[in-house]
This record gives C-alpha cells, structure tokens and sequence, in this order.
C-alpha cells in the first residue's frame, strides 16, 4: 500500500487570515480521519508582517514538512519571498491568487 500525501500553503499579510485559514484546514483534515503536520512562518508583526503556513497531510501518519508545496494559497503576495525557502512552489503546481490585485512575484 503506498502512501498518499498532498500539501497546502498559505500566505499573506500579519492578520488576512492565513494562520487561521491554515488552522482550520487542519482541524478538517484531522476529523475526515487524515494525519497532518502544520508549519507556521511570520514576520515582524509590528509593520504588519508577513504570515504562512505550510500542511502537509496523509493517510498515514506524518511528521515533516514537504519539499514542495501542490497547492498554494496568497491571500497576498507582500512579503512571501521572506518565505520562499520554506514554501517551494513549482510551475507545475497550483497557485491560488487574485489576479487583479496583485501579480504573481518574479521569483516564482
């Protein structure tokens, strides 16, 4: 039996919600009966840093981050390059964004 593993990342300013978002996609992740390891990253809240998260689930328990994220999330894009090391993101990958407030950083 293989192991089936998938992986989410969140990011955004201090206080859009990412953390949050993160928290609960876990909680529902546990109660669908999955294992999953949540990673959180956050700048200097006092400029209204940056915050993400990275979740990696499976069907087998699970302690480590992914490698790469299948899935990512930007709430926005200020700051994620601060994050860029941690949350890989892939041109084959799915990325979540909104295309008319904000472009999507060069180093992606």
């Amino acid at each position: 039996m293989s192991r089936k593993t998938m992986s989410v990342s969140i990011s955004g300013s201090g206080g859009s919600g990412a953390v949050t978002a993160g928290l609960v996609l876990l909680k529902s992740i546990a109660c669908a009966g999955f294992y999953g390891y949540l990673s959180r990253f956050s700048g200097p809240q006092i400029r209204g840093g940056e915050s993400s998260i990275l979740l990696h689930f499976s069907d087998s328990p699970i302690e480590t981050s992914p490698e790469i994220s299948d899935i990512h999330y930007a709430l926005d894009w200020n700051g994620f390059e601060r994050f860029s090391e941690e949350i890989v993101l892939i041109k084959d990958r799915c990325i979540i964004y909104h295309r008319k407030k904000s472009k999507i950083p060069n180093m992606i």
